[in-house]
């Protein structure tokens, strides 16, 4: 049985993956609407915040928050409980139909639905701490284009207000917490700009040509279904709230290699299978 290094992180994209780990750990939601809380967990490896690349790096230096790495195991089932786990899904968010005219653009099809006020765990650093009060925002890409990394300012009579958003399919709705924690203090957006995009080139996969992914409540479980042994196999995933995903941040799990035909379970403490979703997978083919 391989030894399997966990890394859960979230990540800043870009071209060239130039991968940074992060993690975080949640808090109770306090805010005007329902979100979700998250723990994660990852080894002591101290990158910027949240997501993969070097234009993160730059703009926005993150932490590590320490946490508690997983184990992983490979076997030929997996338990009762992983059977029914969720499958991934990369693009599709179950959210209620959004009239899209009218709303302010940011950049060509990626829109505000809703600017507001929000308390809860703050998420887009890694630290999840406490947070009262903030600007917060939710968008819609009702585009056909793929984002890796999106930086995006809004402004107000207030004040601008700063955002950070990593893998925004095209149909995604997400949500994302100002960068700077700045406190919300009026809604009615007067202008904004896109400061940073990068778009993917083509739209990734979660590989279900050579993998079968599924989670449950803290395990991420992949099945290497292809002819061939895998390596350097990474899961991508955000998590979900009733709107679609929520944070900017995506997080990510590290395996690194799955037999043909094996089962890989890495423990990690921040997917669940009610508010989680892969939304894609790279391997070192």
């Amino acid at each position: 049985m391989k030894k399997i290094l966990i890394e859960i992180t979230a990540f800043l994209l870009c071209a060239v993956f130039a991968l940074s780990a992060c993690t975080s750990q949640s808090g109770g939601d306090e805010s005007k609407r329902s979100t979700l809380d998250m723990n994660t967990s990852a080894k002591s490896e101290e990158t910027p915040s949240s997501r993969e690349s070097a234009s993160e790096g730059e703009s926005v230096p993150g932490t590590t928050a320490p946490g508690t790495s997983g184990g992983s195991e490979k076997s030929d089932e997996t338990s009762e409980a992983n059977e029914t786990a969720k499958a991934a899904d990369p693009v599709t968010v179950e959210a209620e139909d959004i009239d899209t005219e009218g709303l302010f653009e940011i950049i060509d099809g990626v829109k505000v639905v809703e600017l507001f006020s929000y308390s809860g765990a703050y998420v887009e650093d890694g630290s999840n701490e406490k947070v009262k009060d903030i600007a917060a925002v939710k968008i819609i890409n009702t585009s056909a284009d793929a984002y890796q990394l999106l930086d995006f300012e809004l402004e107000t009579a207030a004040g601008a207000y700063s955002f950070r958003v990593t893998t925004l399919f095209p149909g995604a709705r997400l949500t994302a917490l100002d960068l700077n924690r700045k406190k919300f203090e009026g809604s009615r957006i007067t202008g904004g700009k896109a400061v940073l995009n990068v778009k993917f080139d083509s739209l990734p996969s979660v590989r279900t040509d050579i993998l079968e992914i599924s989670y449950t409540d803290g395990f991420i479980n992949a099945r290497n279904i292809s002819d061939k042994d895998l390596n350097d196999v990474y899961v991508y995933y955000k998590t979900m709230d009733d709107f679609g995903y929520f944070g900017g941040i995506t997080y990510r799990a590290f395996m690194d290699g799955i037999d043909v035909g094996k089962i890989v379970q890495t423990a990690t403490k921040n997917i669940t299978a009610d508010s989680s979703r892969v939304v894609f997978v790279t391997t070192a083919e």
